[in-house]
């Protein structure tokens, strides 16, 4: 059985949602009529540690923060980015930084709303593509510090970045933009050259149409190796 919405109440002198041990956060828009309802395409993060989850308006975009109670809170700072030309806070990569390693976790919006096809946002929009390629993640960072080091009342002792493709690039850009926003990256085949990039996906999907099975791998266990890896490096960074 899905886990229901908990109430506010752990009293912790969070301003934005406190989250019980177990609960989750974010939308799902199709079934906020029965919020007990979670389908696969529900945007939530979940399960959470006991936790301060909130969404910050900036000027042009958002970025959304979840924050493990105090006494839960192992000093460390985790962002996330987007993916492909995506929007909207991307609430289902944020709870395991939070869940596993007990992190406070950021990501942002990106400057819109949409899925990875969708492009009709940058049309005409330049504010829209600058806050999408590294203006919101840019504005976000450092202000998420600010709340997470007010909320805890001590410095953060870590501030780690982990994405791919879209996320990857932006991770990067970032770290051109201000090499002391993170102390370490997680970056997985960023999508750098968008000039050269975009015409050879287009060429990769001709060549690995969904009619020809068994091309891509799709079975989990294929990579638990690298997710152990993953998870054994960041336990030492992190204790």
């Amino acid at each position: 059985m899905p886990p229901s919405k908990p109430s506010i109440g752990l009293n912790n002198g969070c301003y934005g949602e406190d989250i019980a041990d177990n609960g989750f956060y974010g939308a799902c828009p199709a079934t906020e009529s029965n919020p007990n309802i979670l389908l696969p395409q529900c945007n939530y993060a979940l399960p959470l540690p006991p936790t301060c989850a909130m969404i910050v308006k900036m000027d042009t975009y958002r970025f959304g923060l979840i924050m493990p109670e105090r006494g839960f809170w192992a000093g460390s700072f985790m962002t996330t980015g987007g993916f492909s030309f995506a929007g909207g806070i991307d609430w289902r990569e944020m709870w395991a930084a939070a869940r596993y390693y007990n992190m406070a976790v950021m990501s942002t919006e990106q400057g819109h709303k949409g899925d990875q096809q969708d492009q009709r946002w940058a049309k005409d929009n330049p504010r829209a593509r600058n806050d999408w390629g590294c203006r919101a993640l840019d504005g976000s960072v450092p202000v998420a510090k600010d709340i997470i080091r007010a909320y805890y009342g001590d410095p953060i002792s870590h501030s780690y970045f982990a994405g791919c493709s879209t996320s990857g690039r932006q991770g990067l850009r970032q770290l051109e933009i201000d090499p002391n926003s993170f102390d370490g990256l997680l970056i997985g085949a960023p999508s750098w050259d968008q000039e050269h990039i975009m015409p050879w996906v287009a060429k990769l999907a001709g060549l690995d149409l969904p009619d020809t099975p068994g091309t891509v791998p799709d079975n989990p266990s294929q990579f638990a190796f690298i997710v152990d890896e993953i998870r054994r490096g960041v336990m030492q960074k992190t204790t």
